[in-house]
């Protein structure tokens, strides 16, 4: 065997020994991107609706706190209400003891993935809610729209939210709102 051809061999399984180590399955990617979900223990009760569509209207913003039924219908799009029963998402929920966090995610169909992860009370007056995204193999264009709609049992209306939303690479983004 002469020196080139050794090299040449070397070269190529130290690349691919390299390459094998990058190599991450989708339920590393995954976890990796949520791990930062809360204990069930500290949760508090709560209920996850999710969407195919956006159905709040452009001015509020992706994470929206929802406290009395009076405050539903200005902020529902009327021209969203053709995806399906909107006001079904909020049929029986009472507002003495629940209020209701609306999250609008995007994703890429065929390489995005978005989670709720759960919900934790820090104060009376605050709920803090957990997400993750993160990316699976390469490029898919076409976009998705999902709403999560969270039904959080309270003893007390809360007047702020936040939603931590943590990806692959261990960026956290934070969405809040005030009541």
């Amino acid at each position: 065997m002469n020196r080139r051809s050794l090299l040449a061999g070397v070269g190529l399984s130290a690349s691919s020994a390299i390459v094998g180590c990058l190599d991450e399955s989708d339920e590393e990617i995954r976890r990796r991107a949520c791990s930062h979900a809360p204990d069930e223990a500290d949760q508090v009760s709560h209920n996850v609706t999710q969407t195919r569509f956006h159905f709040l209207r452009e001015q509020h913003a992706p994470l929206t706190l929802v406290t009395e039924h009076d405050q539903i219908a200005p902020r529902i799009d009327p021209g969203q209400r053709e995806h399906g029963d909107v006001d079904a998402l909020f049929e029986g929920v009472s507002f003495d003891e629940h209020a209701i966090l609306v999250w609008e995610a995007t994703e890429h169909i065929t390489t995005d993935n978005v989670e709720f992860l759960g919900v934790t009370r820090p104060t009376d007056q605050e709920l803090l809610a957990y997400g993750c995204d993160y990316r699976l193999g390469g490029g898919g264009q076409e976009e998705t729209n999902y709403s999560f709609v969270i039904t959080v049992r309270v003893d007390e209306t809360p007047r702020q939210a936040e939603l931590r939303i943590q990806n692959e690479g261990g960026e956290t983004r934070t969405l809040t709102t005030a009541h």
